[in-house]
């Protein structure tokens, strides 16, 4: 991309969502596969595409402090909840069949697992303080 539209030069910089001009279209699967195609011979014409083990990050480990940076930013950007990507947007029934189908026969992760006294105490105090607010 050339300097003059790169950056905040750019017409769709900032722009997301319904600003965005492909904003809720859908690709059939024969463009999905077209574009497959026309991707995987970029890549076979452009050798020093940095893609895989040519990436200079292919096989590097995060720190404990790079990811505890990365986690404050995503705290951060997703504090407000209109950030998130799934605001305002609901599962439909064959989604939430699909998700329903994957984790059937999975374990929780929490399984066998007990609660401290202080979290069962904590869990019930919230619970009272919910309740009350509710009933006024």
């Amino acid at each position: 991309m050339s300097e003059s539209r790169s950056g905040e030069k750019n017409y769709m910089y900032g722009k997301r969502g319904a600003e965005c001009p492909n904003f809720g279209i859908k690709h059939t699967p024969e463009q999905r596969k077209a574009h497959s195609k026309a991707r995987k011979k970029w890549n076979k014409d452009n050798p020093e595409a940095l893609l895989g083990e040519k990436n200079p990050n292919f096989g590097n480990k995060w720190t404990d402090e790079q990811k505890e940076e990365a986690s404050k930013r995503a705290i951060e950007r997703l504090s407000d909840p209109t950030n998130h990507p799934m605001w305002g947007k609901h599962q439909t029934p064959e989604s939430r069949k699909k998700i329903s189908n994957s984790n059937k026969g999975k374990i929780p992760w929490n399984k066998g697992i007990k609660m401290s006294p202080e979290a069962v105490e904590n869990n019930r105090q919230a619970q009272l303080k919910y309740q009350r607010e509710q009933n006024l």
